[in-house]
């Protein structure tokens, strides 16, 4: 799937212009982003939680399907937030997310599933935001966006 790959080298986090969506929470401040996306507790939905419960990659992924990723995401992911020069720590955690959420939505397309949750996590990362979290009792609610100012 060479359409996420090229997204994933060229313009992964990269938000170009003033982008709106009624259907987001936008936020920029990265010690929300973090409560939204860590936070077990006081939210009316556990963002760790929904991914969790809306994985395809346990479900669909193949060995093929894992060593493609591997091979040529993994390493593309890890060199644009690197060149990002990120606190360890965020990087890191970041870098999870992104990951496991990217890979997600490369199984929903390619086995075309067309899963509400991941189609609105990709049309996220897409636009240049880190979906980190939901506002509200999913799925009403909107989805929660962190736009990096390269923090």
């Amino acid at each position: 799937m060479n359409i996420m790959l090229g997204f994933i080298k060229n313009n992964l986090l990269e938000v170009s212009g003033n982008y709106q969506n009624s259907q987001w929470k936008i936020i920029q401040d990265i010690s929300v982003a973090q409560r939204y996306a860590y936070q077990q507790y006081d939210l009316k939905t556990v963002w760790a939680d929904l991914r969790e419960s809306n994985s395809l990659i346990l479900k669909l992924s193949t060995d093929e399907d894992d060593n493609f990723w591997d091979e040529y995401a993994v390493p593309e992911i890890e060199k644009k937030l690197n060149s990002l020069h990120l606190e360890e720590g965020l990087k890191d955690s970041l870098f999870s997310d992104i990951d496991a959420d990217l890979f997600n939505c490369y199984l929903n397309n390619k086995y075309k599933k067309n899963h509400p949750i991941w189609n609105m996590i990709e049309d996220a990362y897409f636009k240049g935001f880190w979906p980190c979290g939901w506002e509200g009792k999913y799925p009403e609610g909107k989805l929660v966006v962190f736009k990096l100012n390269y923090v």
